[in-house]
């Protein structure tokens, strides 16, 4: 592609197809954005370890009533999560599709002695196994998938808890992702990001889909030395609370409690996530 492709280009919605997603499972790009993960600097990849600390103590004594419990972590990254509540004596199995993040989590529990499994895959069509107290997907995780997805998903979170398991899932509000696809292009020139270690432009363009409640966020990646021109897309699906608790029921789940973010605590990091605790009842 070039940046006549760029001029020329259709709307952000008819550019998305998996083909050009976040390329998670490329191991260049997900060893980029372990780095995100890590940093102690901001929240946007993961939350820094104080707050992960606070919110792992939570869920250990208000959710699982501080005792032990088999723990299931979809999308886990690079096992920040799974790690502390493991410290805690609980059995946990992290599953995640970025290579460097199962890798860094992988080191780390050899490092730190910890008995928890990680396994890389995509947790839209793995096996999670069984009999599991707590599943967990977090950091708006659902939202990224297509309703057809997030269905799959949810009936494999299902299958996978014993009989009155709990599922602890962070979504978005419907306004903030509606509002996210109204945004204003935008652009910028770096040294180095998560999409390339070269000199480039990132452009981003935005779209809101009405017909089908979701927003779309394009990143155009235009290198400098060459002017090539890579694009991905990135897609975030809305659900109204009334959608959430449709979706949860077609899928074995009934709502517990909805929470302003993990921890019960006001969310103070930007990201406008709130939790919903759930429990299996089919």
């Amino acid at each position: 592609m070039n940046i006549t492709d760029i001029i020329n280009r259709k709307s952000p919605s008819q550019s998305v197809s998996e083909d050009n997603a976040l390329p998670w499972q490329r191991r260049d790009f997900s060893e980029r954005m372990l780095k995100e993960h890590l940093t102690q600097e901001h929240d946007m990849a993961s939350r820094n370890l104080e707050l992960i600390k606070r919110q792992v103590d939570w869920i250990h004594t208000t959710i699982l009533k501080e005792k032990s419990a088999k723990i299931l972590d979809l999308c886990c990254g690079p096992g920040l999560y799974t790690n502390m509540l493991t410290k805690y004596g609980h059995r946990c199995k992290g599953i995640d599709f970025s290579p460097a993040a199962i890798e860094y989590a992988h080191i780390t529990k050899i490092e730190l002695m910890l008995d928890c499994e990680y396994s890389l895959s995509d947790i839209r069509y793995t096996d999670y196994g069984k009999d599991f107290d707590l599943a967990m997907l977090l950091f708006g995780e659902l939202n990224t998938k297509t309703k057809e997805e997030a269905s799959r998903i949810l009936m494999k979170m299902n299958s996978s808890l014993k009989e009155g398991g709990l599922a602890l899932i962070e979504v978005f509000n419907y306004d903030i992702v509606e509002e996210l696809g109204t945004f204003q292009p935008t652009w910028s020139s770096e040294n180095e990001s998560s999409f390339s270690t070269k000199p480039h432009i990132i452009l981003k363009d935005y779209e809101w889909v009405h017909n089908d409640c979701y927003s779309v966020c394009r990143y155009h990646i235009i290198n400098a030395d060459n002017q090539q021109v890579e694009v991905y897309t990135e897609r975030l699906q809305a659900y109204t609370y009334n959608q959430y608790e449709d979706l949860f029921t077609k899928n074995g789940f009934s709502i517990v409690s909805k929470l302003p973010s993990l921890a019960n605590e006001k969310d103070k990091t930007g990201l406008n996530l709130f939790a919903l605790l759930l429990k299996k009842t089919a």
